[in-house]
């Protein structure tokens, strides 16, 4: 919002201060975005749940030998969740803040991290089949059957993370609808391949190797369809796509006047840039995969327990909780997803409007032509504002009323799911087997009510994760997740498996909600104690803003000469930096004497761009000014 602040700090009439985007916070726009990506999350479990129902009625040894594979094989893709929440914070957090060249640099390293991952992952668990499956205790036709199709699955490692990669992308340009849409498919056409082969196949060998080659198919395509997606597909509201496809070019418009030793420096600056965001991607990817790997470890766990105390029924019925457990989890997810993309969106575009606001007064410093009165402007950047309606306060509290609504459409969804499973327990059991062994430990006392009493707390901890994403606090995702494994989860495994009492699946599925109680107490207590404070909040915009300019071997206000000799005095020519350092157009009559504009005429909320204003005109022509911001268009947010 801009504001006329006056030389006493108080506001006066607001002049022109452009309306919430109701298209992107509005209660309306996140339910739909909500409900896509909830659909997009859930659909691939779904069919996995569909298709071990599925092999379920053929044999229960198909189905015990299914599911471990699953859940074996996802180890290898999940651990790098990275690739899906941690790129959507991290390329929503860039095209929030308007950083395009940043924004394709991070998907290309996106995809060149989902190539690597899945080489490691593939080599380690195809090195890993054998010593697994002696772990499992598998027995001899489970194991029969599970080999092959674990060799298959586990080839495809690459494929999977390229294609969890691409929904990353898609998650941070606001496409969600189109991640939904592939995902849809893929899960539709695996879903068919196991239907037809579990109907036409001769013999339980056979049926296998059609499944296996399916999935591998799907996987490619799924890898090569959201691959073209993200590099033909422009931001959403955007009009022209990033150049995920070019490399680090230092290419830009011609201005009538140019400093050779303007742009060589800059250049450096930019190759630093790149080199300091690739750090930063790698430091947080490690820490997202420490997080994921422990967060899987807990189910590979529980099966593994599961595998050696209950017998190939037991374990089989631990399939069926799993794939229930983790259905309703990535519905409700989907919640988290819609805050993960316009959170990060409003970080971003909050770090931008301190960098503009620094850019500003660093020009003001090397062009004569610009008048920045420092003296109406005393208050640090770094400090947090006192003034509840600047534009950094308002993305605070859009934030923040962004995740009491996700927060509260999760709660519900997670009752809702508990009333579906106390309702329809007989119904479900009967769907996923008709083996009156396996349906014994599905309506063993406990094991259901565990099932449906952890559906509101799943909710609650999935989307928090969500949240803490956008925030870009991937390192308190990590220490949150290991203290949770080292403290909660793996001493109540092990009671579990160690006690003289025989061990039931009820207790197994125990051991993982003490640790979503451990998650949710204290995600709670770090996004509403610290994040979503006026305090916590100005810090992680200043960290943001701080890495949008590390790497970088001068502060703004040194840079300014080079930059305002290389396009030739502010003339207009384009500016390597992904800010629009422009000079701001001379200052018109003022309303009173002692006012002054506290924010600037190029704010990035300012809609002056579609108005077609001299700032419009005085723009940069690096090609970053390619979308309105998240707070810059629509009507009023309904409350």
């Amino acid at each position: 919002m801009i504001m006329i602040i006056s030389r006493h700090g108080r506001s006066s009439s607001p002049r022109a201060a452009p309306p919430v985007d109701a298209r992107m916070v509005s209660t309306g726009s996140l339910l739909r975005l909500s409900a896509s990506a909830a659909v997009m999350n859930a659909i691939v479990p779904l069919s996995l749940m569909v298709q071990l129902a599925l092999l379920g009625r053929r044999a229960t040894a198909l189905q015990a030998s299914f599911g471990s594979v699953v859940t074996a094989t996802s180890f290898g893709s999940v651990v790098f969740n990275f690739l899906v929440d941690g790129v959507t914070a991290k390329v929503g957090k860039s095209v929030g803040s308007r950083r395009y060249r940043e924004a394709a640099g991070q998907v290309r390293m996106a995809f060149l991290a989902a190539l690597v991952c899945g080489g490691v992952a593939a080599a380690t668990l195809l090195s890993l089949r054998d010593p697994l499956f002696s772990l499992f205790r598998a027995t001899p036709e489970v194991a029969r059957h599970a080999r092959p199709y674990f060799f298959v699955r586990a080839a495809a490692a690459p494929a999977q993370c390229a294609a969890n990669a691409a929904s990353g992308c898609l998650g941070g340009y606001g496409r969600v609808h189109a991640a939904t849409a592939l995902s849809v498919c893929r899960a539709l056409a695996e879903a068919a391949a196991v239907a037809a082969a579990v109907a036409l196949a001769e013999t339980d060998a056979s049926c296998f190797a059609w499944i296996g080659f399916a999935y591998a198919a799907c996987a490619a395509a799924n890898a090569a369809a959201g691959a073209a997606l993200v590099v033909t597909l422009p931001p959403e509201g955007s009009d022209a796509r990033l150049p995920v496809m070019a490399s680090f070019s230092f290419s830009r418009a011609p201005s009538s006047v140019s400093s050779a030793a303007g742009e060589s420096a800059e250049e450096t600056e930019l190759e630093l840039d790149a080199y300091a965001s690739g750090a930063s991607f790698a430091a947080d990817g490690a820490s997202m995969f420490a997080r994921s790997f422990l967060l899987q470890g807990t189910f590979f766990g529980a099966m593994v327990v599961a595998s050696r105390e209950l017998g190939p029924a037991g374990l089989a019925a631990h399939n069926v909780v799993c794939q229930l457990w983790m259905l309703s989890s990535y519905v409700v997810d989907g919640f988290a997803t819609a805050g993960n993309v316009c959170g990060a969106r409003l970080v971003g575009e909050a770090a931008g409007k301190r960098i503009k606001k620094r850019a500003r007064r660093a020009n003001a410093n090397a062009n004569e032509n610009e008048r920045f009165d420092e003296r109406f402007d005393d208050r640090s950047d770094d400090e947090p504002t006192s003034d509840d309606e600047t534009p950094v306060c308002v993305c605070r509290d859009e934030l923040r009323w962004t995740c009491v609504r996700v927060l509260a459409f999760g709660l519900t969804a997670g009752l809702a799911f508990l009333a579906v499973f106390f309702l329809f327990e007989s119904q479900l059991v009967a769907l996923f087997t008709a083996d009156e062994e396996v349906a014994s430990f599905l309506r063993a006392r406990g094991v259901w009510r565990t099932l449906a009493l952890a559906q509101p707390l799943n909710a609650l901890v999935f989307v928090y994760d969500g949240l803490v994403y956008a925030f870009q606090d991937f390192a308190y995702a990590r220490e949150l997740m290991s203290t949770g494994v080292g403290y909660v989860f793996l001493p109540s495994l092990a009671f579990v498996a160690a006690s003289a009492r025989p061990t039931t699946l009820a207790d197994i599925w125990r051991c993982k909600v003490a640790l979503n109680a451990w998650r949710l107490a204290l995600l709670a207590a770090r996004t509403h104690g610290w994040s979503l404070t006026k305090r916590g909040f100005a810090c992680l915009v200043r960290e943001n803003q701080n890495q949008n300019r590390r790497g970088r071997g001068a502060e703004p206000a040194q840079r300014a000469p080079r930059q305002a000799a290389a396009r030739g005095g502010g003339d207009g020519g384009g500016e390597p930096d992904d800010v629009a350092w422009t000079a701001a157009p001379a200052p018109a009559a003022r309303d009173g004497a002692d006012a002054i504009d506290a924010i600037g005429a190029e704010s990035p909320t300012s809609h002056w761009r579609q108005l077609g204003s001299a700032a419009r005109e005085d723009g940069d022509a690096s090609g970053d000014d390619v979308e309105a911001p998240l707070l810059s268009r629509g009507s009023p947010r309904g409350h």
